[in-house]
């Protein structure tokens, strides 16, 4: 009876006293999850994550966390910059084929042949033909079959040709396999825009040259390019054609896309240097005609260990279709360097990057001679490879977004590129003013927020519109103006355009972990072992409304007591 007295007296003077009480506790730990939009089995998927992990880890779809989750064919760029571990949820069951990549915009000139690449994705596979297709409207354009030869990735490329200038909507296909249940990742839109620009093209001529000649006078026939030139007949005289006579000066040379220079050992020490920038800071395309083996300044910039042949008989450059009998082969592909015609896999013609742009340089010094033979495609192979080149050099200002296909409502990363020349160094980049609005259909304007990336003259930013149509982005700076298309529709569908790591290599570079569906176990007991913070919490625990309960208890279990022992 004392002793139950005793409590609830106890009790009463600290609820008067009503102390403050500091604790430590232990909080669930966060991670970000990045699913696909409208797709069924990426939110059952996330729900069962979620059922599992209730009171441990806290998902979110915003926001930050300890870790990212990436759910199907979810977008890779925004989980990787946020420099935390990446885990990766496969949503296929096999056998299946994905498409892991195609690309958000192709652009192309109206009557040009291109290709689209297009990455696949094959799992329990093996062994088994797919065939990928190409549809606009409903109507088949092209069919590319592909039989798996191992799990994991391959390309495809698909041709296609433009009729007329404008942007239209395009959509990739890969027919399901026997067996096939998820479909989701089959199918991908992106968008084509054909622009009616010729290409421009600035030959240099040190002296009369053979090589440069033949190759500029079956430019000037096409229609497609836009050919200035200059050619020096004398030390003192020069003959000149087109608009603008290039010179070799960067600030002359910025409005070309590709510069090809004939005779180039007589190019003077400070010219070289200017053609390098070409490459480097404005995105060109530097093709070397030379007619005789290297020497000069331009040599000590080519690649090492350059060897000349002399054959008794021309022999054919595969794949370029070219025939040549005086060679200078390279021992070796440069670093990121392409072969577009070799001689029993001897590098002939090859091109390496410089900067943003490509130098190519012919080793197939008299190719000329048998530009009249019918084995030999050279006039269509230089055709074919500077238009390429002069469509992949980069504009002012380039918009690249991703997708450019999107649903109502979903998120659309706007990634902005200024060209070197547009700025002096990072500090006129900072300063250079870059303004973003995205135009509806109707015409209204919203403003796109974009934040500078650690590269110099880049910017990114996300946008998204709940209204169906065609929309346009419009970028702006004092210098330049730009714009490209964003079509929303209901029925879009998108890849993670960009990524180009696999699931397991993505996660394993990263500190996550893969899984499948249908085996979240080891990514679950990931999770749950992040470190879960602690936070202080102020609280007066006899203010609850459970202590009067208590106190009442106490003194009725000691008025009974009482009665019991026949005390009053």
């Amino acid at each position: 009876m004392i002793v139950l007295r005793t409590l609830a007296i106890v009790l009463a003077i600290a609820a008067f006293v009503d102390p403050e009480v500091t604790l430590n506790r232990r909080v669930p730990s966060t991670a970000r999850v990045y699913a696909a939009p409208g797709d069924p089995d990426a939110t059952a998927t996330v729900a069962t994550l979620r059922a599992a992990l209730a009171g441990t880890v806290e998902l979110a779809e915003a926001g930050s966390g300890q870790a990212n989750i990436l759910v199907g064919n979810a977008p890779v760029a925004e989980a990787a910059r946020s420099g935390k571990p990446i885990s990766v949820v496969s949503l296929d069951v096999f056998p299946a084929v994905a498409l892991a990549r195609v690309p958000a915009v192709v652009r192309v000139l109206p009557g040009t042949a291109t290709e689209i690449p297009v990455d696949l994705d094959a799992a329990g596979a093996i062994g088994r033909t797919t065939s990928v297709v190409l549809e606009q409207d409903g109507v088949l354009l092209a069919r590319e079959d592909h039989t798996c030869k191992n799990d994991g990735r391959a390309t495809v490329r698909l041709p296609y040709v433009a009729t007329s200038a404008g942007a239209r909507r395009v959509s990739i296909r890969a027919v399901p396999l026997a067996g096939e249940r998820r479909l989701e990742d089959n199918r991908a839109d992106l968008l084509i825009m054909a622009a009616d620009r010729r290409a421009r093209v600035a030959v240099v001529e040190t002296r009369p040259s053979w090589p440069a000649g033949f190759a500029r006078r079956a430019l000037e026939s096409d229609d497609r390019f836009s050919v200035s030139s200059v050619v020096k007949v004398t030390k003192s005289a020069a003959s000149r054609a087109g608009q603008s006579p290039p010179v070799l000066r960067a600030q002359q040379l910025s409005q070309f896309d590709v510069v090809l220079v004939g005779a180039p050992e007589d190019l003077r020490r400070d010219e070289v240097e200017v053609l390098w920038q070409f490459a480097e800071r404005r995105g060109g395309t530097v093709v070397l005609l030379p007619d005789r083996a290297p020497a000069g300044p331009y040599a000590g910039r080519l690649p090492e260990r350059l060897t000349e042949h002399l054959l008794s008989d021309a022999r054919v450059l595969e794949p370029a279709h070219v025939l040549a009998s005086e060679l200078v082969v390279m021992s070796s592909l440069p670093p990121g360097g392409r072969a577009h015609a070799t001689l029993e896999s001897a590098p002939v013609i090859v091109s390496w990057p410089v900067g943003d742009g490509r130098v190519v340089f012919s080793g197939a010094l008299d190719a000329w001679r048998y530009r009249g033979d019918p084995k030999s495609q050279l006039m269509r192979f230089w055709r074919s490879e500077l238009l390429s080149a002069a469509l992949t050099a980069p504009p002012a200002i380039s918009i690249d977004l991703g997708p450019a296909v999107a649903r109502p409502g979903s998120d659309v990363s706007v990634v902005v590129r200024l060209r070197k020349t547009g700025f002096d160094d990072r500090a006129d980049a900072e300063r250079t003013s870059v303004q973003a609005q995205l135009i509806d259909p109707s015409g209204a304007r919203d403003a796109i927020r974009l934040w500078p990336s650690p590269e110099p003259g880049m910017f990114h930013g996300r946008v998204s519109s709940s209204r169906a149509g065609v929309h346009s982005i419009r970028v702006e700076t004092p210098r330049a103006v730009a714009e490209t298309t964003l079509l929303v529709a209901a029925d879009a569908n998108a890849v993670a355009h960009g990524a180009s790591t696999g699931p397991a290599d993505l996660a394993e570079l990263t500190g996550g972990v893969a899984v499948s569906a249908d085996r979240l176990q080891p990514l679950i007991d990931h999770l749950a072992g992040l470190r879960r913070p602690t936070e202080r919490v102020d609280m007066r625990p006899f203010r609850a409304a459970w202590l009067p309960w208590i106190f009442a208890a106490l003194l009725c279990g000691e008025w009974a007591l009482r009665r019991k022992a026949g005390l009053r």
